[in-house]
């Protein structure tokens, strides 16, 4: 073989090396898009922390799931049978289980600060009895700080560190519990428009067969905080706010 053919043979090798070697545009496209997508939310140190009210309810356990993202659950004294395996998945799938008192019943919730306590200490021993859990000492007034402060005074905030219990309200809603059957687009709009300029968000919606649309919402609400650069935190992690006293949400 004289050595001009041996040299294209060489040259062909080596060009098809070379391209065997790249990846193709669209895995390569695609791991551009997830690394970009990554790096937006680092940099942008925008999070946002979802919490529901009242659950919990399995459908949205399961989108959770589905997506990788935590949550929390501000969660009632729930006496259905299938409660307890709830409360219970919440915990062990990495999400917070949080205390929205025992009834929600307002007359007793804000009867006085004992019987306030007392339906504090009853939710986190029924979750005890029924699963095992322990409910974090994070806290949700029933209607929001502003019920409390309208009840008890703003005297409520030192009762409350000294009882040790962290308050959190809100800062975005979906307002999904204003009425019966509001829709999921509904929703899905309101928690984009309130989250609007914010860069911590603390959403509010509600994980109860009452609030049927925000299940079907729930997708395209993760969605939209991912696409805007948004990171899932948790509300035990070290930089997670405190106690939240929104007068005004």
């Amino acid at each position: 073989m004289n050595m001009r053919i041996r040299l294209w043979i060489l040259s062909v090798l080596l060009i098809c090396g070379a391209g065997c070697s790249q990846e193709s545009p669209e895995a390569q496209s695609g791991e551009q898009a997830a690394e970009a997508q990554n790096a937006a939310a680092s940099a942008s140190n925008k999070t946002v922390y979802l919490t529901f009210d009242d659950g919990p309810y399995p459908k949205l356990l399961d989108i959770l799931k589905e997506y990788q993202v935590p949550a929390a659950f501000f969660v009632i004294a729930n006496k259905a049978d299938y409660a307890a395996d709830l409360y219970r998945r919440i915990a062990e799938e990495g999400h917070v289980l949080a205390n929205h008192t025992a009834s929600h019943d307002y007359k007793s919730v804000y009867a006085n600060t004992a019987s306030l306590k007392r339906e504090m200490e009853t939710l986190e021993n029924y979750v005890k009895d029924v699963c095992g859990c322990t409910v974090e000492k994070i806290f949700r007034f029933p209607g929001g700080s502003p019920n409390a402060v309208r009840h008890f005074g703003e005297s409520i905030e030192e009762k409350m560190d000294s009882w040790g219990y962290r308050v959190l309200d809100w800062n975005c809603s979906g307002e999904d519990a204003i009425g019966k059957n509001i829709s999921a687009d509904t929703i899905y709009h309101n928690t984009v428009e309130s989250a609007q300029g914010k860069d911590t968000v603390i959403v509010l919606l509600h994980s109860a067969s009452y609030a049927p649309g925000t299940v079907e919402a729930m997708p395209r609400i993760i969605e939209y905080f991912q696409e805007n650069g948004y990171r899932f935190g948790s509300i035990t992690e070290e930089d997670a706010p405190q106690n939240w006293w929104a007068l005004s949400h």
